[in-house]
């Protein structure tokens, strides 16, 4: 259903706007507030930007769904997920 929802959503203003409003929106809040505590408790560096770490995040997902270049599976998800984090947390050298 997302697949088909942000495919008429490139022609309809008005449903990309709901879109964006009522689905996207209140996800990326509640993942920035994740990332934040993520970060306050010194697990991400701090100085995230937490705009670009949720597009890398998300960026591969939505990818995949509109691509079909394999399926979307929980391991899928976890692999996207561990390569973004891993690139954001803070190092100990």
């Amino acid at each position: 259903m997302i697949k088909a929802l942000l495919g008429e959503a490139q022609f309809d203003p008005e449903l990309a706007e709901a879109f964006r409003t009522r689905w996207i929106t209140p996800r990326r809040e509640a993942a920035k507030e994740v990332l934040q505590s993520a970060i306050g408790n010194k697990e991400l560096r701090p100085g995230v930007d937490l705009d670009q770490a949720l597009d890398a995040l998300y960026g591969g997902l939505y990818y995949r769904l509109m691509i079909g270049s394999g399926p979307l599976s929980n391991a899928c998800v976890r692999g996207i997920f561990s390569a973004v984090l891993d690139g954001l947390r803070v190092r100990e050298d």
